[in-house]
């Protein structure tokens, strides 16, 4: 019934056994990435700028995902600017596409964003508005 459902002292399932279930015991903690089905979430990735010019911030396998939803929080705090936003990619093996929405910032705007593929990789690149911008990634993607 998708219910947290206590198993034994600290260990709790999620799901019905009878699909198959989650069992964690305490907390669960994942240090990179946990597929779930055709799904993977990946952590939070960081990404620190060197320099304004057009950088791969992010990269997976694109034979083995087609779309990806991305978080990014974007930081200058060098010049006490932020930004959060969302951006949705796909990929069809020779192109990649995404569109950034959801834009939110405290006046200005921290990168633009665009994809590329090449040597098999989905690669999310940004080109920061300054040298001292730190990028933090939250990536979802889905399977081929």
């Amino acid at each position: 019934n998708g219910d947290y459902i206590p198993v034994q002292n600290d260990t709790y399932k999620l799901g019905n056994s009878t699909y198959g279930f989650i069992a964690f015991t305490s907390n669960a903690a994942v240090s990179k990435t946990l597929s779930i089905s055709n799904t993977s979430f990946s952590a939070s990735n960081t990404y620190t700028f060197s320099n304004t010019t057009l950088q791969t911030v992010d990269s997976f396998s694109s034979s083995l995902y087609r779309s990806v939803e991305y978080l990014v929080q974007m930081s200058d705090s060098t010049n006490t600017r932020y930004q959060v936003s969302k951006i949705l990619g796909v990929q069809d093996g020779t192109g990649a596409y995404v569109t950034e929405y959801g834009i939110i910032n405290n006046g200005t705007t921290l990168g633009t964003f665009s994809a590329t593929i090449s040597g098999g990789l989905f690669s999310l690149q940004c080109a920061p508005s300054s040298n001292t911008t730190v990028a933090k990634i939250q990536r979802i993607t889905v399977a081929v």
